[in-house]
């Protein structure tokens, strides 16, 4: 623990220099983080590659473009012969290059990337450079600092989202501009605190500590000068009221300078080993007279530790060849952290059903995916709400909605949600007001005193187990039993597809988990589950689960649960499954 960050960035660099690991928990620059930095030179090239050609040969002998070093050789000769980079690719022909496919590959990625971020959004256009040139897959894969690159590629993903609400450019010429800003206005822009305490030692300042406890405390810069230095000010940051003396001025700088020792002090709960170093440069130092009451309890170092400058190289060049810190229990703390008091809920399952490596990215690492068509969504959102305002009305009011109240409620909704396009909303708007107008009269057919709940909220703990869901809709039946309705918007699907290793697998599970619950939640007994096609409602089905049923998919619910703490996440390859899956770019699985 020290009073500053400069402070905390050489002992940073001297544990790095030991093969220690550590952490600095007020976050870590995006320029300091070789993911990030690695994406950040990418864009800067692809949005000038003239001007920024250096980026192309300090990239290229570098993971994951690794080009052969005898072909950048012969690139960097053609570079004071050429104009720009794009001049350089053309004069190379294949035939001279001794990894051919790979400088291939690299220029129609490049060439391609061009193109592409003229016609996306910035979020999409970086993700799309990540999963094109395989840093991303590189990264996140990689057993070296993958918590600290991934936070990096995140750190740097929402700073572009962020970028594109704020300001009304939002190109990637744009952004890349910003970040050079930053960069060279030293403005931080740093990952978020870590999620977990890492295996590793972790620094901080005092003011940082404050609220959090630790086995061991270190406070090693316990000198005089930097608690007691007349160099620094002595007028308080906050005008007071009332005049101050000097005196009074020092009086108040010693009192906080106490406090904040005191609030380094009591962070220790087994150890607080208090230090000052002897000599800095051949200057002798003294201890700060705060702690000189008890100096004599001080133990001193049997063979004092001294930093020079060819021992620092000497343990700079063993950390290329070894590396100890055991990252796999890094990953793991991650994972134990992101998992701890957490909920489990019928989609978030299936999709760990469907792919673990899915549920990975999506649940743990908080990975944004690209932007795909909201069309689908938001139209099966706006269904859903219309038939939720229905059923609801006709609870509060004892009959339901007039048909134009249902369609308008639709309507509205809709209009709230993302489409792709004008003409999209359209097309959805009368699809939408075709169906609902057609289901309406099967709707009404369910006598108002039946209804008896609609997102209803399911919560409930067992075997340590915590699930969480909400059933769209719930009836009473005269004989004291509930029916239990799921909306699915799209074609009706039957018995064939809804079931044990059907293609809607995951609606079987969803609504067996459903009625599982609610039985034990409640002690009431679902007699029926149906599927509402609104689309095609006169293909609406009921799915006849007995408890048998019932127990073997909470089986699997439970099992999945018990593998993603046991951190198994290795990818569920499948042509089908993956040609649609959101994150493929950042698995490049091979499915054919």
């Amino acid at each position: 623990m020290t009073r500053g960050n400069a402070e905390l960035a050489t002992f940073a660099e001297m544990l790095k220099a030991r093969n220690i690991p550590s952490e600095l928990k007020d976050g870590k620059s995006i320029f300091e983080i070789k993911s990030s930095t690695v994406l950040f030179y990418y864009m800067q090239m692809l949005v000038n590659p003239e001007l920024h050609s250096d980026k192309f040969f300090k990239l290229m002998l570098s993971r994951p473009f690794n080009l052969n070093a005898k072909d950048l050789e012969i690139l960097y000769e053609r570079k004071s012969h050429c104009k720009s980079l794009n001049d350089i690719f053309d004069s190379v022909s294949l035939e001279d290059m001794n990894e051919p496919e790979k400088f291939k590959n690299f220029v129609e990625t490049f060439r391609y990337l061009q193109k592409y971020k003229t016609n996306e959004t910035l979020k999409n256009v970086i993700l799309e450079i990540g999963s094109k040139t395989g840093i991303i897959d590189y990264y996140i894969n990689s057993e070296v600092n993958r918590v600290e690159n991934i936070a990096g590629l995140k750190k740097l993903l929402d700073e572009a989202v962020d970028f594109s609400t704020v300001h009304k450019k939002i190109s990637l010429e744009d952004f890349v501009e910003y970040l050079e800003m930053c960069l060279t206005d030293d403005i931080a822009i740093k990952t978020d605190k870590a999620p977990v305490t890492v295996n590793a030692v972790q620094l901080s300042t005092y003011h940082s500590a404050k609220g959090r406890e630790f086995e061991y405390v270190y406070m090693p810069t316990l000198k005089k000068k930097d608690w007691e230095s007349s160099s620094r000010s002595l007028k308080p940051i906050i005008p007071l009221e009332e005049y101050k003396s000097e005196t009074e001025l020092k009086e108040m700088k010693i009192s906080d300078a106490i406090k904040l020792m005191y609030v380094g002090m009591t962070r220790a709960k087994h150890t607080l080993r208090l230090s000052y170093p002897k000599s800095i440069n051949g200057v002798a130092q003294t201890p700060t007279s705060f702690i000189s009451g008890f100096e004599d309890l001080f133990e001193t170092e049997p063979e004092p530790f001294t930093f020079d400058v060819d021992s620092y190289w000497a343990e700079q060049t063993k950390t290329l060849i070894k590396s100890d810190y055991d990252y796999g229990r890094d990953f793991c703390s991650l994972v134990d952290k992101k998992l701890e008091g957490k909920s489990f809920s019928p989609s978030s399952i299936n999709t760990y059903l469907k792919c673990p490596r899915q549920y990975l990215y999506n649940y743990i690492l908080d990975l944004s995916a690209k932007d795909g068509n909201p069309d689908s969504v938001s139209y099966g959102s706006a269904v859903h709400s219309a038939c939720e305002f229905a059923v609801n009305f006709a609870i509060n009011n004892g009959s339901y909605p007039t048909k134009e109240e249902f369609i308008n409620s639709f309507k509205r909704e809709l209009d709230n949600q993302p489409m792709s396009s004008l003409q999209q909303r359209n097309i959805h708007e009368e699809r939408g007001e075709k169906a609902l107008s057609e289901y309406y009269v099967q709707l009404c057919n369910t006598p108002v005193k039946n209804l008896y709940a609609t997102e209803k909220k399911i919560e409930l703990e067992i075997d340590g187990v915590k699930f969480k869901g909400i059933i769209d809709r719930i009836d009473k039946n005269d004989d004291g039993t509930f029916t239990i309705y799921d909306y699915k918007t799209g074609s009706a699907k039957n018995e064939k597809s809804i079931c044990e290793g059907g293609d809607h697998e995951d609606y079987y599970n969803q609504i067996g988990l459903y009625k599982y619950y609610f039985e034990k939640q409640t002690g009431k007994t679902i007699k029926e589950t149906t599927f509402i096609f609104p689309d095609e409602f006169t293909d609406n089905f009921t799915l006849v689960l007995t408890d048998e049923n019932c127990i073997e998919i909470d089986q699997k619910f439970k099992t999945a649960i018990s593998d993603i703490k046991s951190y198994k996440f290795n990818p569920m390859s499948s042509k089908k499954s993956c040609k649609w899956c959101q994150y493929k770019d950042f698995c490049n699985l091979e499915t054919n």
